[in-house]
C-alpha cells in the first residue's frame, strides 16, 4: 500500500498538522473502465492548422462583438432618439406638452384641512394674544427711529473695513 502524507493546515496561522496514512483518491480503476483516460493535447502541441483556424474564429468573434457593442450604444441613446422624435414629429411634442401645463394648470391643489383646538383658558389667550401684537408695534416703531443710526453705524464699518484692506494691498 502506498502511504502518503497530507499536511492540514488549521485554522490559526503558523499551526499545520502532518497526517500519515492512504490517499483515499489513489483507488484502483473501475473494473469496467479498462481503457482509462485519455489524455488530450495541450495548446503546445496543437498542429499549426488548428492554431490558424483558432486564431481566425477569435477575430471573427471579435469583430461580431464590436458590432454588437456599437449596435448597443446606438440602442441606448435615449438623448439622441429625443432629439430625432422632436426634429420628426415637433407638433405632437408641442402639443403634448401644452396639454401637460393645462392639466396641471387646472388641476385643482390639494387643500390641507388644518384642525385648531382652542384652550379652555380662552380668556388668557386673547391677552397674550394683545400683549403679543403690542411688543411687535413697539419694536416697529423703535426700529424706525435706530434705522438711521444703524444704518450710519453699518457704513462706516464697511468704508473703514475697505480702506484697511486697500493699505494692506498696496
Amino acid at each position: 500500500m502506498d502511504r502518503t502524507r497530507h499536511w492540514i493546515t488549521a485554522y490559526r496561522a503558523g499551526c499545520c498538522l502532518c497526517v500519515t496514512g492512504e490517499s483515499k483518491t489513489d483507488r484502483p480503476a473501475l473494473p469496467g473502465n479498462t481503457v482509462g483516460i485519455k489524455e488530450r493535447p495541450t495548446m503546445a502541441e496543437i498542429p499549426r492548422k488548428d492554431r490558424a483556424a483558432i486564431k481566425s474564429d477569435i477575430a471573427l468573434s471579435r469583430d461580431r462583438m464590436a458590432r454588437e457593442l456599437s449596435g448597443l450604444r446606438y440602442e441606448l441613446d435615449i438623448p439622441r432618439k429625443i432629439k430625432n422624435s422632436f426634429r420628426d414629429q415637433t407638433a405632437i411634442w408641442i402639443g403634448s406638452v401644452a396639454v401637460m401645463g393645462l392639466l396641471i394648470a387646472i388641476a385643482p391643489a390639494r387643500k390641507k384641512k388644518v384642525y385648531v383646538r382652542a384652550k379652555d383658558n380662552s380668556k388668557e389667550n386673547g391677552k397674550s394674544l394683545l400683549e403679543a401684537g403690542a411688543l411687535v408695534g413697539v419694536l416697529k416703531f423703535a426700529a424706525t427711529l435706530l434705522r438711521p443710526a444703524l444704518v450710519k453705524f453699518v457704513t462706516s464699518r464697511i468704508t473703514s473695513y475697505s480702506r484697511t484692506r486697500s493699505q494692506a494691498t498696496h
